[in-house]
């Protein structure tokens, strides 16, 4: 351990930078605590009560420093907000568990090392004299104790079942709840057999797996593996299904496909009545009620874009991966992966395209499409265990509700919708910022080209929480705009960090709760309202919700060009724009916040 300066007093600061190359790759960090031996102290003295270890106060490096360079600027270099227990008081150093922080050093940020100065903000501590990583006796120098569990291969995956279909099987999964290592994700092996042989394989890091060209009325049987760069899990089984004919199944698909361009025909404007929208397709029987249930909004979504100098130029849906197969109740299910893609085009040419990736689910009753669903949601298989069923991934504040933490009576938004539930006419705000003063913010905040970059080369990565909005913009800036973690109380709205001891997550309520990640940059980070004539990549867009009576939705503003804003995001659709955000009607305000400060 690199350790600088050995003579410890309130207002000097010593730094530390531990050695972590011991520490096997993917252990799992579950305690990390630091030592230091006093050398103003006999050994025959060490329970003496001038020799107790002072209070400390410990910050995170946010920018690498070296010994040859001076204390003012280690001290510039390190994060405001200190290193603090989970009850947040004053605590010694050797009590201070490290655990987080070490782990997020070996996973995910870089180690520039520790600043360390006695005593707290506001409270002096007497100077003490402590050995270096010089000193003589190896047994006295600083010592970072690190426990862990080593790394090793996943369990089993659970709650693996098989879904008939016509010469098919959807086969879906829940993660093993031993992950076996300090990993993100997981590949998964998934093999069909019959009759004791393997008829089809496929490797994924989803949850779910179609395969096709499977013999009906034979049984078949799926097994899982979990693999990861530390080993094979034991394979999981499903009980055995048989592949079920369905009489014109290729009929159904088409007809989905066809429902979906004669939705596509309205919102152009191509078609304005049910009757021509169900004549364009030799389908349109099938899906005839389900879009005259639509028929009303979609042509008021269309008529206020208009209203609005906006019309859709493409709406585009590809249907893949089709697997039709029978229901209950006599019902035939279509399922299959719906890839859709939509552009909005001004009457100046502007354009604000959005597209997005779901499994489908569609069903149909007496031959009409009576229901359409996300597959993903419905076929999901909660846990059973009590254990699985505590930790099951549902996104913080779990105990309590958000308003207990972020109260959901809010200030009035910057932003304004009118009477279309679209965004008001705002005038262009005139800018008041120097550009000395601008130099200096930009120096602070986090870095807005790293945020909406790594969000936009991101956005399909694997969801921690069944709602994972808040969480991917937390990771976007953190990863992507280098915004420093601030650990401590998890319920505390002044902090900010993800939980990587172990394996449960327990990230703090403003990593991954929309409201309180709003709270968080406002009242704790510099920032700031941003009108959507300012807003710039980088940025980040919440949503308040009238039927929850709070912000409920974020993403990382990844585009904008007079006042129109594209958004990247983990929701419904991965990439899309304000004023797709606002076909929701419950969505009612809109508040975009640029971060003021990185640290």
């Amino acid at each position: 351990m690199s350790v600088h300066r050995c003579t410890v007093r309130r207002r000097r600061n010593v730094w530390f930078k531990p050695d972590l190359s011991a520490v096997p790759t993917g252990a799992r960090i579950t305690d990390a605590r630091l030592k230091l031996h006093r050398a103003d102290c006999g050994r025959e003295a060490v329970e003496d009560a001038s020799c107790t270890e002072p209070a400390a106060t410990v910050r995170d490096l946010a920018e690498a420093w070296d010994p040859t360079r001076s204390g003012q600027a280690l001290a510039a270099a390190a994060n405001e907000e200190p290193l603090l227990a989970d009850d947040e008081l004053p605590t010694a150093l050797a009590d201070l568990n490290l655990g987080s922080l070490v782990a997020d050093w070996l996973h995910e940020t870089d180690n520039y090392g520790l600043s360390l100065q006695l005593g707290d903000e506001k409270t002096s501590a007497p100077g003490v004299v402590y050995h270096s990583s010089r000193a003589t006796d190896p047994a006295l120098r600083p010592v970072l104790t690190v426990s862990y569990i080593p790394s090793g291969a996943p369990g089993s995956p659970e709650e693996v079942k098989a879904v008939p279909a016509d010469h098919g099987l959807l086969a879906t999964w829940n993660p093993p709840t031993e992950l076996g290592s300090a990993t993100d994700g997981l590949t998964y092996i998934v093999v069909v057999h019959h009759a004791g042989t393997e008829v089809a394989r496929a490797t994924t890091e989803d949850t779910r797996a179609v395969f096709d060209g499977l013999t009906n009325g034979a049984d078949h049987t799926v097994t899982v593996t979990a693999t990861s760069g530390h080993g094979t899990s034991k394979a999981a089984v499903s009980t055995g299904v048989k592949p079920t004919a369905v009489t014109s199944q290729e009929r159904y698909a088409q007809a989905v496909r066809d429902y979906f361009a004669a939705r596509a025909g309205i919102l152009k404007g191509t078609y304005t009545t049910i009757e021509q929208a169900a004549a364009s397709s030799p389908h349109g029987p099938m899906f005839r009620e389900l879009l005259a249930q639509q028929l009303p909004e979609l042509n008021r979504r269309r008529e206020a874009y208009a209203r609005h100098e906006r019309r859709f130029t493409e709406v585009a849906t590809a249907f893949d991966d089709v697997l039709t197969g029978p229901g209950p109740d006599n019902t035939v299910i279509v399922r299959g992966t719906v890839t859709e893609r939509s552009v909005l085009t001004h009457t100046d040419g502007t354009q604000e395209p959005e597209d997005g990736e779901l499994s489908g689910r569609f069903v149909f009753a007496d031959g009409s499409l009576r229901m359409e669903a996300d597959d993903a949601a419905v076929e999901v298989t909660l846990p059973t265990t009590s254990a699985a069923v505590r930790d099951a991934s549902v996104a913080p504040p779990a105990e309590e509700s958000v308003e207990d933490i972020a109260g959901a009576d809010e200030e009035a938004p910057l932003i304004e919708l009118d009477a279309d539930g679209m965004l008001a006419d705002e005038p262009v705000p005139a800018s008041t910022v120097t550009t000395a003063a601008l130099h200096t913010m930009l120096r602070a905040a986090p870095d807005a080209g790293g945020t909406a970059g790594w969000a936009k080369r991101n956005v399909r990565i694997k969801w921690d929480y069944r709602t994972d909005c808040a969480n991917f913009v937390s990771k976007a800036l953190h990863w992507g705009g280098k915004m420093q973690q601030r650990r401590g109380g998890r319920k505390n709205q002044s902090r900010w960090f993800r939980n990587n001891i172990g394996s449960k997550r327990l990230d703090s309520y403003t990593w991954a709760g929309a409201a309180n990640l709003r709270q968080h940059l406002k009242n704790y980070r510099g920032g700031r309202e941003i009108s959507r004539y300012n807003v710039r990549a980088g940025d980040v867009i919440f949503a308040f919700y009238r039927s929850d009576r709070q912000w409920n939705h974020a993403g990382i503003v990844t585009g904008a060009s007079r006042g129109s804003v594209s958004i990247t995001q983990h929701g419904s659709k991965n990439n899309t724009t304000l004023n797709q955000w606002l076909k929701n009607k419950d969505i009612t305000s809109v508040s975009i916040i640029r971060p003021g400060r990185r640290s």
